[in-house]
């Protein structure tokens, strides 16, 4: 709950309200705004009612500025009853992160057969019932007598849940191929809090190993690093990609016992899957366009396994190819509207290849931008056939801003599955991108457990991809109020100074004519690029002076601020704050948000983007602490 302002019609909160933000779950929130008649409760049914907004938090972290509008409703009052503005900014303890560096002091057993251990060490944090859980692994270093690990880092709220007196300790392991490792040594308990006050480098005992063994801590620091949330402050994107299964394995669509059917409620597995997934993520990607492939199908008697889902078979010249084109649709519902329209004219056919899609998803998010990331979800039914290719395009998309996801749809053996997830896969590949979840796991009504299992691991990734490539998150986009209420009304802002087009000379009021020249009506066939005469001003309430001229490749553009054309006024309604001609351009690496075009492609029947306008969508989550705070609230009651 925040403070209590008076008398104020627009009250600015300051009082923040602390959230456990998780990526990987909808979090939904309900905010209400009341006006106080009973100072002494704080019962909300005591007091006077003014509205109340839903949102969920991956929508307020998601939105530009991480700031969202929201109108306030009343369920008794239809009138507008004002808008609330919420922010969410990430507290700066939960960036912390320790870092270690820590070597071993002759771990050779000793005894008749001397070996030496191939060691590494595992921290364990203390609970509050007294046991103690593993918080950081280390690799293991072979066969040496004083090992020297890695330098690596934990975050603070990982290592200590924010508690820097909380006991700590460290095992030091021998790795066996076998996966049972044995116990070293293990040292005395510690600290965060009593580390800050030791000299470093710091040896400590690691009993039952006798006489000089030890562990010793070489370096001790603790920094507040750039985290996930930075870089979605900054502009970052989360792309999605989908690719749905198409093999004979599936079923006829037609017959209920198919894994493509359509059961009674309008959903199956593959669509549970997609809506899973994709409403969480979609918060994340500014203009939610998303591609969406097929693979393993047949259309037109050609076998594909990267085919554009958006494609209409009824031009067959256009249909030769159904990568030709863009296989991007609009919003979660596009894609599930896809993928049932795509029932009509493909065949189930096969075999199940991966390479294709993946090869493809890796060569656009070659094309993006350093701040886009992009993640692959591959929804499938069965073993893959081209598993060393599939490993090699793995290899590759590795390299660039991409993670994939993968959900194996049915009852299905999915065994070989493993080696393509990094946490048990055995090829090595890089950096880990993949992770694999059974659908089947997850019933029907916890289909947001399949996504929190499948989303766990993705900002790690994203990070674990900046970090290798140095990109460091850009400042925090500005709060913009105009723009958080262009967006909670459907409007653009308007543009700013340095990118608003010319105008050209004032209206005529400002400039009085010479008295021999009469006003002059405009000719009703007159080209929209054409500017009446000087001195001849129509009477308009737009622009005397005419519009401008067209740009190339523009075929037609929206009456505005330039005046009604008369042959073309009524087609278009105006977007407001917008030159057609000149639309806001954003620095580099910003998202771009596209509105849908009024007309459809032969070959793809949904709607396309209209680049020539860039609206601020707000969207219908891993450090923990989030300050959410309720800006500005205005009331019209």
């Amino acid at each position: 709950m925040t403070e209590r302002i008076k008398d104020n019609l627009n009250p600015v909160f300051v009082n923040g309200l602390q959230i456990d933000y998780q990526f990987e779950t909808i979090q939904k929130l309900r905010f209400v705004v009341c006006d106080i008649d009973d100072k002494d409760s704080k019962n909300l049914a005591d007091q006077d009612f003014l509205g109340e907004a839903f949102t969920d938090l991956g929508s307020i972290i998601g939105a530009v500025g991480n700031q969202v509008a929201l109108p306030l409703t009343c369920p008794k009052h239809k009138q507008n009853r004002g808008h609330i503005l919420i922010r969410g900014e990430e507290l700066s303890s939960s960036k912390r992160v320790v870092n270690f560096a820590m070597r071993g002091i002759d771990l050779t057993k000793r005894g008749l057969f001397k070996s030496r251990p191939s060691a590494f060490i595992v921290i364990q944090r203390a609970n509050e019932n007294g046991t103690f859980s593993p918080v950081y692994k280390s690799d293991y270093v072979e066969s040496e007598d004083d090992p020297i690990w890695k330098p690596f880092t934990v975050k603070e709220s990982v290592l200590c849940n924010g508690d820097p007196s909380r006991p700590l300790k460290v095992e030091v392991m021998s790795y066996k191929d076998s996966g049972a490792h044995t116990v070293i040594g293990t040292t005395p308990t510690f600290s965060i809090a009593g580390l800050s006050h030791l000299q470093i480098p710091h040896s400590m005992p690691i009993p039952p190993m006798p006489g000089p063994s030890s562990l010793v801590i070489q370096s001790f620091s603790i920094t507040e690093a750039p985290s996930f949330l930075d870089f979605i402050a900054g502009g970052g994107t989360l792309g999605l990609s989908i690719a749905i299964d198409f093999t004979q394995s599936n079923g006829d669509p037609r017959n209920p016992q198919s894994l493509h059917y359509k059961s009674p409620t309008g959903e199956n597995e593959y669509t549970r899957a997609i809506r899973s997934v994709g409403n969480i993520l979609q918060c994340y990607d500014t203009n939610k366009r998303f591609p969406v492939f097929g693979f393993g199908g047949r259309i037109n008697g050609q076998v594909s396994h990267a085919f554009a889902l958006n494609g209409n078979p009824s031009n067959t010249d256009l249909f030769i190819d159904c990568m030709i084109g863009q296989p991007e649709v609009e919003g979660v519902e596009g894609v599930l509207s896809a993928y049932w329209n795509a029932h009509s004219f493909v065949e189930l056919y096969g075999p199940t290849n991966f390479a294709p899609v993946i090869s493809e998803a890796t060569n656009r998010a070659k094309s993006c931008e350093p701040y886009e990331y992009t993640t692959l979800l591959i929804l499938t039914d069965g073993a893959i056939t081209d598993m060393d290719a599939t490993v090699k395009a793995l290899k590759i998309a590795g390299e660039h801003a991409l993670s994939i996801i993968i959900v194996g749809v049915g009852n299905a053996n999915f065994t070989n599955m493993n080696e393509l997830d990094g946490d048990g896969g055995t090829r090595n590949r890089g950096r880990d991108i993949v992770q694999f979840v059974a659908a089947r796991k997850f019933p029907p009504h916890k289909e947001y457990g399949l996504a929190e299992a499948l989303l766990a691991e993705l900002p790690g990734q994203f990070m674990d991809y900046m970090t290798r490539h140095q990109i460091r998150p850009r400042p925090p986009i500005r709060n913009d109020t105009e723009a958080a209420m262009a967006a909670l009304y459907h409007t653009v802002p308007a543009a700013t100074p340095q990118y608003a087009p010319p105008v050209g000379p004032p209206p005529a009021a400002h400039h009085p004519q010479p008295q021999s020249y009469g006003a002059q009506p405009p000719s009703s066939g007159m080209h929209p690029g054409s500017v009446p005469n000087p001195g001849y001003p129509y009477n308009s309430s737009g622009n005397p002076y005419g519009a401008p001229p067209l740009v190339p490749g523009q075929q037609s553009y929206y009456p505005s601020q330039y005046g009604a054309l008369p042959s073309q006024a009524s087609q278009y309604p105006p977007p407001q704050g917008v030159s057609p001609m000149y639309p806001p351009q954003r620095p580099p690496f910003e998202p771009q948000h596209e509105y849908p075009a009024h007309k459809e492609s032969p070959i793809y029947p949904f709607p396309q983007p209209d680049r020539s306008v860039s609206p601020v969508h707000p969207p219908p989550q891993q450090p923990r602490g989030l300050d959410t705070q309720n800006a500005e609230a205005v009331s019209k009651d």
